[in-house]
């Protein structure tokens, strides 16, 4: 058996101080708005065991509101502004400078759409979006740095609720349009889709409470994706697939406390394929079956 002697670690300590005003009006069978400004004060700071890297640091101001119209007793028509703040990626292992913590994302973010209820338990929601942010990938030189800007605009539904008293659905589907632009994709330095990336997403789930025997409920689960960008010279595409589950699972009382018996078969077509982290690769679980008893104490 190997001898594995820990070394010294590497500390990420952020702090983060955030004071801000907000404000909230409802006019009864019209709409909502809200609007809200933030001042936030952030700093991040890597110490390796070779010693600290330079610290990030940001204070801006931060935006946000969103108005929402009442159309009718079942639709509704919304749409927001944010301008917020995102803890920046650690540079990976891989990269020349790995570990050092590049400054703090500011985000912003512009999205509108409608909401209509089929019925008081079935709902269906659908907009548009886009969020544009600093870029932040390896260069050509294993340089963990800023490349670009990256926007990422696209469609997004889902449609949640109860179809009759015993079957439910979860349903939802994004198609994205992300492009990063500036020098380094001007000059062919790396390419216009950003790492991980996908075009099209697409997840669903179905749960029918079984009529013959109360507590017993069956389950099947759906994803799908189209194929993604593995690195950002854009040279590695990981293939599009989906993968789905069929489960089941029984409530029932053990001991006079509520317990849910759950049994699952995840993955039942096998579906083999990579996911990616930043520009790091790990394969998804194979055909499995498992299963758990959950008792509330």
């Amino acid at each position: 058996e190997p001898a594995f002697v820990a070394g010294s670690q590497t500390t990420d300590e952020v702090r983060q101080i955030t004071a801000g005003l907000g404000y909230e009006g409802r006019w009864r069978d019209v709409g909502e708005l809200s609007l809200g400004i933030q001042r936030t004060f952030y700093e991040k700071a890597v110490v390796r065991p070779s010693g600290a890297l330079p610290v990030s640091e940001a204070s801006p101001w931060l935006f946000n509101g969103t108005l929402s119209i009442l159309a009718g007793s079942d639709l509704v028509f919304y749409g927001g502004y944010t301008k917020g703040l995102e803890e920046s990626p650690v540079a990976p292992e891989i990269a020349v400078n790995r570990g050092e913590a590049p400054p703090a994302i500011i985000t912003e973010q512009m999205d509108a759409g409608f909401r209509y209820a089929f019925t008081p338990a079935l709902r269906l929601v659908a907009g548009v979006f886009d969020v544009r942010k600093p870029y932040f990938a390896l260069d050509p030189t294993r340089v963990f740095r800023q490349l670009g800007e990256v926007r990422n605009r696209g469609i997004e539904m889902s449609l949640a609720g109860q179809i009759t008293p015993r079957l439910s659905i979860v349903l939802g589907a994004v198609f994205l349009k992300s492009r990063v632009s500036g020098d380094q994709v001007d000059l062919g330095l790396i390419g216009p889709r950003p790492v991980g990336s996908i075009g099209r997403t697409v997840t669903g789930a179905l749960n029918w409470d079984l009529p013959w025997v109360q507590g017993l409920s069956l389950d099947l689960a759906y994803e799908g994706t189209s194929d993604r960008v593995a690195n950002a010279a854009n040279a590695f595409v990981i293939p599009a697939r989906y993968a789905a589950a069929l489960g089941g699972r029984y409530r029932f009382e053990l001991a006079d406390k509520p317990a849910t018996f759950r049994a699952q078969l995840a993955s039942f077509n096998n579906a083999y394929g990579f996911n990616n982290i930043g520009e790091g690769f790990y394969y998804n679980l194979p055909r499995r079956f498992q299963m758990s008893v959950t008792v509330d104490m």
